[in-house]
């Protein structure tokens, strides 16, 4: 069962309609919007999870660290680093992935888990 506990949010307007990408993985644009995040090579794609359903130019809510609701993209094992797909969806992160937290616990494609979040971005090596 998904869960959330106390989490720091910072608050974008969102540069795209994202009324279906409630706790999808966002990225920062260099204009001080949120899209959602098209992948994990690049620190800048990897900014945070988004808490409401904003449209366009609305106000979006971004958790950036603490515990947070997400949509997995793939299967997720518990208790490794997670990074986003290109459709923002958490997925295992690889080596040379940047990642935006780690799994509080199992899911698969689809399925909301809990995923501890800190930023800036870390990348995966090993």
């Amino acid at each position: 069962m998904a869960l959330y506990s106390n989490d720091i949010q910072l608050t974008f307007s969102a540069a795209e309609d994202m009324r279906a990408r409630q706790y999808h993985i966002m990225r920062l644009n260099a204009a001080g919007t949120v899209a959602v995040s098209s992948g994990s090579t690049t620190q800048q794609l990897i900014g945070g999870v988004l808490q409401n359903k904003p449209n366009v130019n609305q106000a979006a809510a971004v958790t950036v660290f603490g515990e947070s609701k997400v949509v997995c993209g793939s299967a997720v094992t518990a208790n490794v680093m997670v990074t986003a797909n290109a459709s923002g969806r958490a997925i295992n992160a690889s080596s040379g992935d940047w990642t935006v937290g780690m799994a509080m616990e199992a899911g698969n494609s689809g399925e909301v888990i809990r995923v501890l979040l800190r930023t800036p971005a870390v990348r995966v090596t090993y």
